[in-house]
Parts: structure tokens; C-alpha cells; sequence
């Protein structure tokens, strides 16, 4: 049985058997209902005017319309319920995230990704921490580590970021990375402690040796020499913090 004030959710990609996959998966929780899905952007866009989605979770790469074409017809509109949009795609290219994110996509996830990793997006979607956004502070966090070119297509992307969100939602204040961050992330990856702190160590160095000249472009991190995988960590934390609260 359904909870009463479930999550109405609309889900659009053009692979059939992927819609049904997230269908099942999503319907599985009490609190969410995929009401449709469409294999192509402007049926979508019909749907979302009628004006009952709470969320709609979308392929960038759609035909007919696509993901960005969706959101740009939406935005134009005057909508007494607008949904909260999850955006995913095959692509890595931060000049359409960033451009998702700047026409109010609160979440981007690469394919593939964890169906685990997409719920708590969706049930983190309305959760905001001692007056700090989480869901926008992580955006604001893909783009600094893209700046300071740490690559997404290795392991110790994911642990760091991992791990600032982790001090993001303890309020700034970082617990013993030792005992309590690279033990927390190695389980929920499935790997060791060590791997972990290895991992974060050796992206970080590759950061700062492939992008010495801009490693602190625009972002004022006050790293010095080369951090620590703790520096680096507290260092974005506080800065993310800092500029939430200043704006």
C-alpha cells in the first residue's frame, strides 16, 4: 500500500527495458509512483503540462526533443506545479551539466549508475540541513573538482567527493578521516580503508600534476603546496559552507 502523500513521478528515455527497470525499482518504495513514461522528449513535455509531477527523471539524449530542449520549454512556461527534475546521460561534458543545472536540474548521475545511488537522490531531494542545501552544494562541488581537474573516471573522484559531503552535513566539522570517513566510504563501496586513502591520494596528485598552473583557479582554496587528503577535504568543505551562507 501506498503512502498517502506519495511522490508522483514521470520517467522519460528511449530504452524500453531501462523504463521498466527504474519503473519497478522506483514503484518498490512506499512514498513514490511512476504515474508514465515516454520514449521521447515531447511527449514528456505534454505530461509535465499537466501539472501533477513531482519529479521527472529524464535522459539527456531523447529523440524528438531532448533533455536540455525539455527543460528550456518548461522554463518558459508559467506552471502552477513545476517538478523537480533528475537529469542522467551517457555524456561527460560539463558544459551541458552545468547548463542543466543552471535551468533547475537538481541532480545530474552519469550512466551508468546505481538504481540505490538514484533513490537517495530522489528522497534527499526535499532535505535540506541546518538551512544548507545539500542537492546544491554538491552541484557547486562537481564543479570545483572539475575545475581542479580531478577526473571523474577514476575510483578517488567518487571518495572525495564522498567524503566533503560527509563534512557538508556534519556541519562543516570533519570527523577523524581515519576512523570514521575512509571506514564510512569503504563500505558503502565495498573496499578497504586503505584502498580508499590511496585512491583519494593519487587522484589528487595526478590533479596537481597534470593542472599544477590552474589548480587553484577562481576557487581562492588557500592550498599551498600540494594538501593532504584531509586538507583538500576541510578546504572545499569550508568554502562551500563560507559562500552558502554569504549569498
Amino acid at each position: 500500500m501506498k503512502a498517502k502523500n506519495v511522490k508522483k513521478i514521470i520517467i522519460a528515455d528511449d530504452n524500453e527495458l531501462f523504463r521498466k527497470i527504474l519503473e519497478e525499482r522506483i514503484n518498490r518504495e512506499i512514498d513514490l509512483q511512476v504515474i508514465k513514461s515516454f520514449d521521447n522528449g515531447f511527449l514528456l513535455y505534454e505530461e509535465i503540462l499537466k501539472e501533477y509531477a513531482d519529479l521527472v527523471i529524464l535522459d539527456m539524449l531523447m529523440p524528438v526533443l531532448d533533455g536540455i530542449g525539455v527543460l528550456e520549454k518548461v522554463n518558459k512556461k508559467v506552471l502552477a506545479k513545476k517538478p523537480k527534475f533528475i537529469l542522467f546521460s551517457g555524456l561527460d561534458e560539463m558544459k551541458y551539466i552545468e547548463k542543466a543545472f543552471s535551468m533547475g536540474v537538481s541532480y545530474y548521475l552519469k550512466k551508468p549508475f546505481n538504481l540505490d545511488i538514484l533513490m537517495q537522490r530522489i528522497k534527499a531531494l526535499d532535505h535540506e540541513e541546518d538551512g544548507i542545501n545539500i542537492i546544491k552544494l554538491e552541484k557547486e562541488l562537481e564543479v570545483i573538482m572539475n575545475k581542479l581537474g580531478i577526473s571523474q573516471k577514476v575510483n578517488g573522484y567518487f571518495y572525495i567527493k564522498k567524503a566533503i559531503l560527509m563534512v557538508l552535513k556534519n556541519n562543516g566539522v570533519m570527523d577523524s578521516i581515519t576512523k570514521v570517513i575512509y571506514p564510512s566510504i569503504a563500505d558503502e563501496y565495498n573496499t578497504t580503508d586503505k584502498n580508499v586513502e590511496r585512491s583519494m591520494r593519487s587522484c589528487i596528485k595526478k590533479a596537481y600534476k597534470d593542472n599544477k598552473k590552474n589548480y587553484l583557479y577562481g576557487l581562492s582554496l588557500d592550498l599551498g603546496e600540494k594538501p593532504t587528503n584531509a586538507e583538500l577535504i576541510q578546504k572545499i568543505s569550508d568554502k562551500l559552507i563560507k559562500e552558502k551562507k554569504n549569498n
